[in-house]
């Protein structure tokens, strides 16, 4: 039963409330709580949606999946869809029609073709689920001044280059996550090149980075890629780092994974064989680039994939900075 202070509450203070919280089981149990001695107002639509029309919690909570908007719901969404900070749309969302009933400043996902983005570009689409082609992604990047995440997998040397050129142009662009298209065998790298690592630098300098990942990449040079990590790692909004970079004459692996959330890093290294003397350079060269984390931002460090020759390199080299 709803205590007397909560029944108290004016409504638009209520759904506030409702809004800021994170997990769907405590909305609906606060919202059985209040029902029905409680006139729960916009709320009462979320209770339809979900007890009612049955619509599943992935498209109710936090983002409104606008793509599963049906003649029954329709009501129903149009008296809460402007309270929502996520949604998503497609191509068949009528434009006036969100003009009328969304929000202004809603985060909005955008689940149709590239070709339809235009009459959306005065809104904040932020993010894309659909994979693009070197077109499509000059195109996109065209009317996306809001994109803000971005994520690409099997990517190759030109896709690479436009994500960069668009991520050093962006002031909003702020979660990238960029994989190659990486076959040991036939060793099709994709190398970062200077170009490239002076866009990554200048987006990692000038924006809010709150999560960078990038996989299965080659470099001009070692120091090339110590500046680009560096000019991310050294970004005061950083949350989420994941690094991982394959030698392809060594077959050494290094990764880096941090979370500042739980304030945790932990490090991967194998797979090398020949010089002793090249795995510990190697090795320098990683350590020092997480040298920063090591020493001041983590809580919990773990490592990986380490056999017992590299274990005590690693641990060798890293005492100093526990200390």
């Amino acid at each position: 039963m709803a205590s007397a202070a909560a029944l108290s509450l004016p409504q638009d203070l209520l759904v506030k409330i409702v809004f800021l919280i994170p997990d769907w089981p405590s909305v609906t149990a606060l919202l059985q709580a209040l029902r029905p001695a409680y006139v729960l107002g916009p709320l009462e639509s979320l209770w339809q949606l979900y007890f009612q029309l049955k619509w599943r919690v992935e498209h109710l909570w936090p983002r409104l999946d606008l793509t599963k908007l049906d003649a029954a719901s329709c009501t129903h969404v149009e008296g809460i869809v402007k309270y929502y900070a996520q949604v998503t749309v497609n191509s068949k969302m009528d434009v006036a029609w969100f003009r009328q009933f969304g929000h202004p400043t809603t985060s909005i996902r955008w689940d149709g073709p590239i070709d339809a983005l235009n009459e959306w570009k005065s809104f904040r689409i932020t993010s894309l689920t659909n994979r693009l082609d070197y077109d499509q992604l000059v195109q996109a990047f065209q009317v996306l001044p809001y994109l803000e995440v971005f994520n690409r997998s099997n990517s190759n040397p030109r896709i690479a280059a436009i994500i960069f050129q668009f991520a050093a142009s962006s002031s909003s662009l702020c979660h990238l996550e960029i994989s190659n298209e990486f076959d040991l065998l036939r060793k099709n790298y994709c190398t970062i090149t200077t170009n490239m690592a002076q866009d990554i630098i200048a987006w990692g300098r000038s924006c809010p980075v709150r999560v960078f990942q990038m996989r299965h990449f080659a470099w001009e040079s070692p120091n090339l890629r110590d500046e680009v990590l560096r000019a991310v790692l050294n970004n005061p909004t950083l949350h989420v780092f994941n690094f991982c970079e394959e030698d392809d004459e060594t077959l050494l692996t290094f990764e880096a994974v941090y979370d500042r959330s739980n304030r945790r890093l932990t490090l991967s290294y194998s797979g090398g064989y020949g010089s002793s003397n090249v795995e510990d350079d190697y090795l320098a060269g990683y350590l020092g680039l997480v040298r920063h984390l090591i020493a001041t931002e983590i809580r919990e460090l773990s490592l990986m994939l380490l056999d017992s020759v590299t274990f005590s390199k690693m641990w060798t080299a890293m005492t100093p900075l526990l200390q």
